[in-house]
């Protein structure tokens, strides 16, 4: 497996050197155009951390169609998912393991390192996360309903259908923009530090980053395998102590042209 991960590596790093496009084994983006959304949850109570509904006008982006997998992050980093585990604790367990099962045990330094190293192997695309405003929008894909995929039942990975374990990637339907687990299986960092509530937040999309970043509580989205389905909702927010890496926490990345 490291020697397989080695040779990836070893071509990705010659494809850079060329100015040649990156194809990072299995990893795909799709086109989010521009557009307007009213962000926030509708339904909410006042003291809710989804409200106020405000309006945020977004530029396009790209942002990959499935959560950062195992084999993605070995290809790109060279570290396996036991390597990633026994950073965070090697007594805790694997939640799944297997090339197309999304990478776990990560925090917020770890997606800026493949970020960044992404950035070096491809000289067309600025990779990063993506701001949670980026992230709503993209999960709903146009809609406003609290559900973008499905049922509850087959809808999403959550607490009553996943067996308490992360799931392969893209297994279930995507929403209407092709991007799958959206919600449920692994929940999914942003770049935003948090906030109890959106008064103040961007309306041009942007992160909403307090102190410069230094917050040590980080934005994630969209539920995860372990949590009921009530929560795995295009509005639900949640937050991450920075430095921690969690079993249940997963990512992806957006991209725009250089």
């Amino acid at each position: 497996m490291l020697i397989r991960v080695s040779m990836v590596l070893t071509v990705l790093l010659w494809r850079a050197a060329l100015g040649m496009d990156l194809e990072v084994p299995g990893m795909k983006f799709v086109h989010i155009p521009s557009g307007t959304m009213q962000m926030g949850d509708p339904s909410a109570d006042e003291w809710d951390d989804a409200v106020p509904v405000h309006q945020v006008t977004l530029d396009a982006f790209e942002i990959m169609t499935t959560e950062v997998t195992q084999s993605m992050w070995e290809a790109v980093l060279g570290i396996t998912i036991r390597e990633q585990r026994d950073m965070a604790d090697p007594t805790r367990m694997l939640y799944g393991e297997g090339w197309s099962y999304p990478v776990h045990y990560i925090n917020r330094a770890d997606c800026i390192r493949f970020a960044e190293r992404m950035n070096q192997l491809d000289p067309s695309h600025l990779y990063r996360l993506p701001s949670e405003a980026e992230w709503e929008y993209a999960c709903r894909a146009g809609s406003e309903t609290q559900l973008t995929t499905g049922d509850e039942a087959s809808g999403f990975w959550f607490r009553d259908n996943s067996d308490d374990r992360l799931h392969p990637v893209a297994e279930l339907m995507p929403n209407g923009w092709g991007l799958y687990d959206m919600l449920g299986n692994a929940l999914e960092l942003c770049e935003d530090t948090y906030h109890p509530n959106y008064e103040g937040a961007p309306s041009d999309g942007s992160p909403w980053i307090q102190g410069n970043g230094s917050s040590s509580f980080q934005v994630s989205r969209g539920g995860s395998f372990d949590l009921g389905a009530g929560v795995c909702t295009p509005f639900a927010r949640f937050y991450e102590i920075e430095q921690e890496r969690q079993h249940y926490l997963g990512f992806r990345l957006v991209r725009t042209p250089r």
